[in-house]
């Protein structure tokens, strides 16, 4: 039975690869994953407040629009 060669991990030098080129990473990374992460907490706040009556249905709409056009 044959093992499956290990994938590098992304940002080291790959046997093959042009010299000095790094693997990409698979995903958008930290940044993008930040990003997300900053969106969720924002929307969940937007959320609370339009729970705790604090913003209008319409001012929540207004609000959540805003951020995602970002």
């Amino acid at each position: 039975m044959e093992e499956e060669p290990e994938q590098p991990e992304a940002g080291v030098p790959v046997e093959g690869d042009k010299a000095g080129a790094e693997r990409e990473p698979e995903s958008g990374g930290r940044a993008e994953g930040a990003a997300v992460g900053t969106f969720v907490a924002e929307l969940t706040q937007l959320a609370a407040l339009a729970r705790e009556g604090l913003l209008t249905p319409q001012e929540f709409t207004t609000a959540k629009g805003r951020l995602l056009r970002g």
